[in-house]
C-alpha cells in the first residue's frame, strides 16, 4: 500500500538531467538531507552477483527491503529508481520526475555508457560490451532492453507483465504499456521536460521547495578526454531509425502526452525532431569519427552533385541547340522557296549519280 505521505521524491530517468538536479538539490538542501542511494540494483544486468559489488557501490544501491526502508528516513530521495519502488515509501504527489525526448534520451545513454566504461569490465561484467558495439547492435539486442528499451515507461510501471526484464516490450503491447505509463505519470506531484528548459527548473524549485539552480554534471562532453572507448563512425541508417523508433514506440506516446499537458500540443513534433537532431549531431561529436564522417561523405556527394548538375546543364544545352536546329531545317523545307527549288535539287542529284557510274576506273 502506498504510504500517505513521505520524503519528497525525484525519480530520475536516466540521461534526463536527473544528476544536475541531484547537485541543485544537495547544493540547497542541508547535510545529509538527500539520501545517498541513487540506484534500484542492476536491473538492466542478465547475471550478476550482489556480493561481488565493492563497498562504494554498495552504499549506493537499494538492493533489499531494508534498503527500501533506508530510503524513506531521508528528506529527499533521488535515483534511477522505479515508481513502485518510490510507491513504497511515498505518495505519488510527493514525486517528480523530468522526462526527455526518448529518441535524443536513448542516444544520449548509449554515447555515455561508451566514453564513461574506463575499464570494459565492471564487477565482472563487461558494460561496454554492448556500448563498444555498433549502434544497431546495441539497439537490437535483447539483453539490454533494460537500458534501452522504452525505459521511461519501465521506470513507471515496473514490474507489469507486459514488460519482460531481459527482454524486449512486443508491439503488440505498446500501446498498452503507455496507457498505464501515462496514468502513472498523472499521479505524480511534478513533470518537467528537459527541452522546455527554465520551466522545468522553475517547476522543480516549487516542487521541493529550494531554488533548485541549472547545473550541468555527468555529461558526455565531461567524460570524453579521459574515454578509452574507440572512436565510431555514428552511421545512422534506416534500419537505425527503425531500430530507435521501435525502442521508443511507447516512451514517445507518453512524452507527447506530457508535452500537451504542458500545452505544447501543437508543438510536439517540432520540439521532438529538434531535440533529436541535436541531439544526433552533439553524441557523433563526442564519440568518435561520426561528424566528420558525414561531413566529409556530404562534400563528397555535393561534388558529385555539382559534377552531376554540370552535365545536365552541358546535355540540356545539347538538346536545347539540337532542338534549335531541327526548328531551323524544319522551317526551310517548309518554306516556298524549298519546294519551288524541289525540282532542280533532283535534278543535281540524278546528275550526280550518272557521274558516278560513268566514271572509268582509276588505273591501278
Amino acid at each position: 500500500m502506498t504510504p500517505a505521505s513521505g520524503p519528497r521524491c525525484f525519480l530520475h530517468m536516466p540521461k534526463c538531467a536527473g544528476s544536475s538536479v541531484r547537485q541543485a538539490l544537495i547544493h540547497s538542501l542541508p547535510p545529509g538531507a538527500v539520501s545517498p542511494k541513487v540506484e534500484e540494483g542492476l536491473f538492466w544486468m542478465v547475471d550478476w552477483d550482489p556480493d561481488a559489488i565493492g563497498p562504494q557501490w554498495r552504499q549506493q544501491m537499494v538492493l533489499d527491503d531494508d534498503d527500501v526502508q533506508e530510503l524513506a528516513g531521508y528528506e529527499v530521495v533521488i535515483g534511477h529508481f522505479s515508481l513502485p519502488l518510490l510507491h513504497r515509501i511515498t505518495a505519488p504527489s510527493l514525486v517528480a520526475t523530468v522526462l526527455r525526448e526518448p529518441r535524443a534520451r536513448l542516444l544520449s545513454n548509449y554515447a555515455y555508457w561508451r566514453v564513461a566504461s574506463e575499464n570494459p569490465t565492471w564487477q565482472g561484467w563487461s558494460l561496454a560490451d554492448f556500448a563498444w558495439r555498433p549502434l544497431d547492435e546495441f539497439l537490437g539486442s535483447p539483453l539490454v532492453a533494460g537500458e534501452t528499451d522504452n525505459v521511461i515507461c519501465r521506470m513507471l510501471v515496473g514490474g507489469d507483465e507486459r514488460v519482460p526484464l531481459h527482454g524486449l516490450i512486443a508491439p503488440g503491447d505498446v500501446s498498452g504499456v503507455a496507457s498505464r505509463a501515462i496514468e502513472a505519470l498523472d499521479s505524480l506531484g511534478f513533470v518537467g521536460l528537459v527541452e522546455l528548459g527554465d520551466s522545468m527548473w522553475k517547476g522543480l524549485s516549487a516542487f521541493f521547495d529550494v531554488d533548485v539552480t541549472p547545473t550541468t554534471v555527468n555529461t558526455i562532453d565531461q567524460w570524453r578526454s579521459v574515454s578509452a572507448a574507440p572512436g565510431i563512425d555514428l552511421a545512422i541508417t534506416p534500419q537505425t531509425l527503425e531500430l530507435l523508433e521501435a525502442r521508443t514506440a511507447a516512451d514517445s506516446i507518453v512524452y507527447r502526452h506530457a508535452l500537451a499537458a504542458a500545452g505544447c500540443a501543437s508543438d510536439a513534433e517540432r520540439i521532438a525532431d529538434a531535440a533529436f537532431a541535436n541531439e544526433l549531431s552533439r553524441v557523433g561529436n563526442n564519440i568518435g569519427t561520426s561528424v566528420n564522417v558525414l561531413r566529409e561523405r556530404v562534400a563528397e556527394n555535393e561534388e558529385l552533385r555539382q559534377q552531376l548538375d554540370a552535365r545536365d546543364a552541358a546535355l540540356r544545352q545539347a538538346e536545347e541547340d539540337l532542338a534549335r536546329h531541327r526548328a531551323w531545317l524544319d522551317g526551310i523545307q517548309g518554306s516556298a522557296s524549298w519546294r519551288l527549288t524541289a525540282p532542280v535539287r533532283a535534278a543535281k542529284h540524278r546528275l550526280q549519280n550518272i557521274a558516278t557510274e560513268v566514271r572509268p576506273p582509276a588505273e591501278g
